[in-house]
């Protein structure tokens, strides 16, 4: 594939240098024209280097991609004009074929402009810490990935947000970078939702009438540095609209339903449906089927060319060893490009199935209101595919993060953070606030395809993290917003995860800190031989906060597999009606106030204890232990709540507890492929419906046992638990199940619990 998009490279650099140079043309004394040194002043430094902020290519193939893309990737304004790059290598022709020439420098380039051309040494700018984070994303992108799909919900968020003429060049027949990837939860779930970009400069792709596509150079980066490319990577969109599956077939059904799912998300009156009249899915599909067959007709036509070519030079000027050498050469890449177009076709007819399936085997049509913009989709029936998008934005530098359920949000808004340590505004701010303790960050968010600020919600709310260093650790936080008048706003802090979080509806310049006029808590959790003691000041300061959550954080460099808790500060935790989470290393435990108000009648005493550790085989009952005897792990986790050593925690009274579970895949893995399964006292086994959240496992339970991990392939026959699964419940799947079906696939809780 790169050296079909060299071949580009190789036809525009020998365009280029074929434009006549202008006729007189100013020449310094260095033999060079005005119009090529301004050029070159433009681009160089000081010390005559090409300055270029993308991390040093590593090999042949990336100085390639880099010379290809850079000269419109960094300068377009130059490259509109005609000014190109091109690698340095062992041969004076700009002709560049990666079978024959190599490339010889991977610290210098060839800038060219018509006959002139300069090769001049290059300084590659980047940040070393975030070149080696971008690597752990890059190096888990399969290789043999085409484009990122953007489906859905979110090609209808593309649609509506992405102005073409950010991009476009009236100059020139595709826009440089296009954001399309930048949509993708696909690609977004890859990069864990840092504020990575991949910019497309589009080679191939097109706004077909059912598919959306951008497939080229890909640039990877963080700010404005580059810091991975890759060839023949980019976004598809197939245009499709999922509505549930008992939606009617009729053409009113369907588009209501269509309309209810994009109302519900974007909100009403952005778009408008209806059944498009001039197109039919069999017409489409002939039609391309066509069009790719006279591709291989016409393929066939040139590779015949080569062969006669090659025949007559043989014959009638077998000196000619030059015309048969670069014959011989066109045919061997007409070869290859026939088998290309060939099994091109079949991918392509096969990614089109997908329109088998449209609903009535009706077309639509969508328009953009106040756009002139149209786009013909299908509308297909899937519950699975009834997914709605969701906003969230990680700085990879500082780890700052924002998140919000709000549709309102282009999907392809990057966070940008920016440590504020100085500068006028920053001493006004603190001038106001007078703390001593205090972190300030200048947070804002921006849109590519809209190019400009999202800098206020209309409705909703963001839900802003900063990562507590250890100067905030057992403090009392508060997050400060200082307007221009000098008024102050305070915004509530929950300390959760390692985390301050706050919401807030815009975005300027906020500032962690210690809340003014407040204490450390009066007393320490108190860690010995894996026990915790939390003190009553301790949940009494964490109850402060006007929030419906209490968090206490028990320290996590140690392993604690008890925590005690005062029975009275329980309790006005549960008749304030919040929740009540404990974060440990091993486990997030979240119990509601339900669950929280029925220990507290069960418990016959000062104290109760959270008990949640890993225990051995033996530790379980006697029918348990038989159950597994065969199994392929020796861990599992229990979690227990106990009053005077008496277990309470049988069930909730109707409350819930939700578990988080920090957890590693398997090689090959990843955390959406496990379920949480719980074994009863006789050895049954019962599903219960699991999440991933923030590379955890989260569950939902009504009781306290034992619980594994298990892969969800594995257990996909196996019952669900009841919405009660009472301890020592012998309905459903008998014992001897659960070594057929765990055997293969089952880990436990911390098996490969995750190294903090």
């Amino acid at each position: 594939m790169l050296k079909k998009f060299l071949l580009v490279l190789m036809a525009l650099m020998m365009v280029f240098t074929m434009i006549p140079t202008v006729a007189m043309a100013e020449v310094n004394d260095d033999g060079v024209t005005t119009e090529f040194q301004a050029m070159l002043d433009k681009v160089l430094d000081k010390d005559g280097k090409l300055v270029l902020k993308c991390v040093k290519p590593a090999n042949e193939d990336a100085m390639a991609l880099l010379c290809w893309g850079g000269m419109q990737y960094f300068y377009p304004e130059l490259y509109d004009k005609g000014f190109y790059f091109s690698p340095v290598t062992d041969s004076d022709s700009d002709y560049y074929d990666p079978e024959v020439h190599h490339i010889t420098s991977l610290t210098s380039v060839i800038i060219g402009y018509n006959s002139e051309k300069k090769e001049v040494p290059v300084k590659y700018e980047y940040d070393s810490q975030i070149a080696s984070d971008v690597k752990k994303f890059t190096d888990k992108f399969p290789a043999d990935k085409s484009w990122f799909e953007v489906s859905d919900l979110e090609l209808i968020n593309y649609f509506i947000n992405f102005d073409s003429t950010v991009y476009e060049n009236p100059d020139f027949f595709v826009p440089y970078a296009d954001p399309l990837a930048n949509f993708s939860g696909e690609l977004k779930k890859l990069l864990s939702n840092t504020n990575m970009f991949m910019d497309v400069i589009p080679g191939a792709g097109d706004d077909d009438t059912f598919i959306t596509a951008r497939v080229g150079t890909a640039f990877f980066g963080y700010g404005d540095t580059v810091y991975y490319l890759s060839d023949q990577l980019g976004a598809r969109g197939n245009h499709v609209i999922y509505v549930p599956a008992n939606t009617g077939d009729s053409e009113e059904a369907l588009i209501a339903a269509a309309k209810a799912r994009i109302n519900n998300y974007i909100g009403s009156g952005k778009v408008d449906i209806k059944k498009a009249e001039d197109i039919s899915i069999e017409s489409y599909k002939a039609e391309w089927e066509e069009s790719l067959d006279k591709n291989i007709q016409n393929a066939k036509a040139f590779l015949d060319e080569c062969i006669a070519q090659i025949e007559s030079i043989k014959k009638n000027d077998p000196n000619n060893t030059e015309g048969l050498a670069m014959w011989e050469r066109n045919k061997k890449y007409a070869e290859e490009d026939l088998e290309y177009i060939k099994a091109y076709k079949i991918e392509f007819m096969n990614s089109i199935s997908f329109l088998d399936k449209a609903a009535g085997g009706l077309t639509f049509e969508l328009s953009i209101t106040g756009r002139n913009d149209t786009y013909n989709f299908v509308i297909i029936k899937d519950d699975a595919k009834l997914a709605v998008p969701t906003y969230a934005s990680a700085d990879l530098k500082t780890d700052v993060a924002v998140a919000t359920s709000s549709s309102q949000i282009p999907l392809d808004t990057m966070i940008e953070v920016k440590n504020v340590t100085s500068g006028t505004e920053y001493d006004r701010i603190m001038k106001v606030l007078d703390v001593e303790n205090s972190k300030t960050f200048d947070i804002k968010l921006h849109s590519a395809s809209k190019d400009d600020y999202v800098t206020k919600l209309d409705n909703g709310k963001f839900e802003v993290k900063i990562p507590i260093d250890k100067q905030f650790e057992g403090k009392n936080l508060v997050v400060y917003y200082v307007d221009a008048k000098g008024n102050t706003t305070e915004h509530a802090v929950t300390v959760k995860g390692g985390f301050a979080t706050f919401e807030t509806d815009h975005f300027s310049i906020y500032t962690l800190a210690e809340a003014k006029g407040s204490s450390a808590p009066k007393e320490e959790i108190k860690v010995d031989g894996g026990k915790a003691e939390v003190p009553a000041d301790v949940i009494k300061d964490a109850s402060a906060a006007d929030k419906a959550e209490v968090v206490i954080t028990v320290p996590k460099d140690k392993e604690v597999a008890e925590i005690t808790l005062p029975v009275a500060s329980v309790k006005e935790v549960a008749s304030a009606k919040k929740s009540l989470t404990i974060e440990t290393k091993t486990a997030t435990v979240t119990l509601d106030s339900k669950a929280l108000e029925t220990f507290v009648d069960k418990a016959d005493g000062a104290k109760i204890t959270l008990k949640i550790d890993e225990i051995a085989k033996t530790a379980l009952s006697e029918k348990q232990q038989k159950a597994i005897e065969n199994m392929d792990f020796d861990v599992i986790i229990s979690a227990e709540i106990l009053c005077e050593d008496k277990v309470i925690s049988e069930d909730f009274g109707g409350g819930k507890a939700t578990i988080e579970l920090p957890f590693t895949p398997a090689e090959g893995k990843k955390l959406g492929d496990y379920t949480i399964v719980y074994i009863d006292n006789n050895g049954n086994l019962f599903r219960i419906p699991t999440k991933v959240a923030d590379g955890n496992l989260v569950f939902e339970i009504e009781h306290f046992s034992e619980y594994a991990v298990a892969l969800s392939s594995e257990v996909a026959n196996i019952p669900l638990a009841g919405s009660t699964p009472k301890t020592g419940d012998a309905s459903g799947l008998a014992g001897w199940a659960m070594l057929a079906v765990l055997a293969a696939g089952t880990a436990v809780f911390a098996k490969r619990r995750r190294e903090d």
